[in-house]
């Protein structure tokens, strides 16, 4: 007979591999991180914004913070100030953080990790590789405009190879749906939506003092644009 430590089939070793499992498979489940960068113009205080480089595989030309996936051992604040470095090529004494937004989720629901911090000295450069150009909005507008909300859904159903008639209702069955809101701040050029208008959104909330409470829907106006 297999001793119980190693017995595959004994709930003492399913313990022990369920909880191996856990920390090491998901440690966390919010494994990125983001740095809403401000700066100032002319004595007043500005967002900057990217937009992604053209050539990137995933969301090219999306418009977007300085930010990246948090690597093994490294804490979220070092990993948003290292992404903004890499992408903004700055040096780290540019950066002052300010503090953490929060965990903001995404459309799928998982979580990121969004911190705010001055940029100084910034001469308007970037990586071509991942930044096709910069630009900076004035952030009182945002604080006066709060974006518009829309409704999206997102289905689990399978694909059409899925074997359909071996579940109660074939086809009918009524697979899960996920409903979430997507913010976009009419007026602004190019437009701000999606997580960064969801990131700007709750950074807002904040200076206003009103973090629990969701943006409600206001007529758009046109927001000043200053490529940097």
């Amino acid at each position: 007979m297999q001793n119980i430590e190693t017995d595959s089939t004994t709930l003492p070793f399913i313990r022990e591999r369920l909880k191996l499992h856990s920390t090491q498979l998901y440690p966390d489940d919010c494994r990125a991180a983001v740095l809403l960068p401000l700066l100032i113009k002319k004595g007043e205080l500005h967002l900057l914004f990217e937009q992604r480089a053209l050539s990137l595989k995933t969301q090219p030309g999306d418009i977007c913070y300085p930010g990246g996936a948090i690597e093994l051992g490294e804490r979220a604040e070092a990993a948003a100030v290292r992404e903004m470095m890499e992408e903004l090529l700055v040096k780290r004494e540019q950066i002052q953080l300010l503090g953490e937004i929060g965990r903001i989720p995404g459309p799928t629901g998982r979580p990121v990790h969004a911190f705010a911090a001055l940029l100084t000295d910034y001469d308007g450069c970037s990586s071509p590789d991942e930044v096709d150009h910069v630009f900076t909005l004035p952030l009182r507008w945002f604080a006066e405009h709060p974006p518009l909300l829309y409704r999206g859904v997102q289905s689990c159903a399978p694909g059409d190879d899925f074997p359909f008639e071996l579940i109660p209702g074939g086809r009918s069955y009524p697979f899960a749906e996920r409903h979430y809101t997507i913010p976009l701040y009419l007026g602004t050029s190019p437009l701000i939506w999606g997580m960064t208008a969801r990131i700007t959104s709750a950074f807002c909330d904040i200076l206003r003092g009103d973090a629990s409470v969701s943006p409600k829907k206001t007529t758009p106006a046109e927001v000043p644009h200053e490529k940097n």
